[in-house]
């Protein structure tokens, strides 16, 4: 069975290191839907993340490691192309990100370049679906970013996606063959100008809406 293989990814996904990111998707009682989804997130008070070390108006740090779960509805649902008759309606996205420092004179942790020219140099995500009719049950969907480069984090708003080369979707639902792959989360972490030096790392934050696309 597959299943302890997707527990595999998600525990890499959630390792500080981020040196592997599997694909895996379980079998059990479970097919693979085509389609596209987009997926406007609303989400739950339980949606949170954490960033490790944490974001300061001056900072030592050469990468910065952000871990999330978001629980979330789709606003609209989405129908999706197989199988037929199956409207997703929402989800649990699970997942992680390694952003490094563009040089020695730019340390990962400020707020500046962690809005800026941080490198996206790994990160993953897994979605499993909620759905109606409940069967046949789809496989979640396993997404990593590779050597995505900077620019993924503007305001605050974390944007995970890429080129095909970059954003690689495992085995499991959507994607096929040369999707988006994004995952965009809005947060509560602050912009350049709202990282005085006076105020303490920010350590964790909180997701109040996104996208998906897949």
């Amino acid at each position: 069975m597959q299943r302890p293989m997707l527990t595999a990814l998600a525990a890499t996904l959630c390792a500080t290191s981020l040196t592997v990111v599997l694909f895996s998707v379980p079998a059990f009682a479970s097919v693979p839907a085509t389609g596209v989804i987009t997926c406007t997130m609303v989400t739950s008070t339980t949606s949170v993340g954490t960033v490790t070390p944490g974001l300061s108006s001056t900072g030592t740090a050469t990468h910065v490691t952000v871990k999330f779960k978001v629980a979330f509805t789709c606003a609209p649902p989405q129908s999706v192309t197989t199988p037929a008759g199956i409207v997703v309606t929402g989800g649990a996205l699970k997942g992680a990100a390694k952003y490094v420092a563009a040089s020695s004179a730019q340390p990962a942790n400020t707020c500046a370049d962690f809005n800026g020219t941080d490198l996206l140099s790994l990160g993953g995500v897994v979605i499993k679906w909620t759905q109606t009719p409940a069967s046949p049950r789809i496989a979640p969907t396993a997404i990593k970013y590779v050597s995505v480069g900077a620019g993924t984090v503007s305001g605050g708003v974390i944007t995970l996606a890429g080129s095909p080369a970059h954003a690689i979707k495992g085995p499991g639902s959507f994607g096929t063959p040369n999707p988006p792959n994004t995952v965009r989360l809005i947060t509560n972490l602050p912009p350049v100008s709202a990282c005085p030096v006076a105020t303490p790392p920010h350590t964790s934050f909180l997701v109040s809406g996104g996208r998906i696309k897949v």
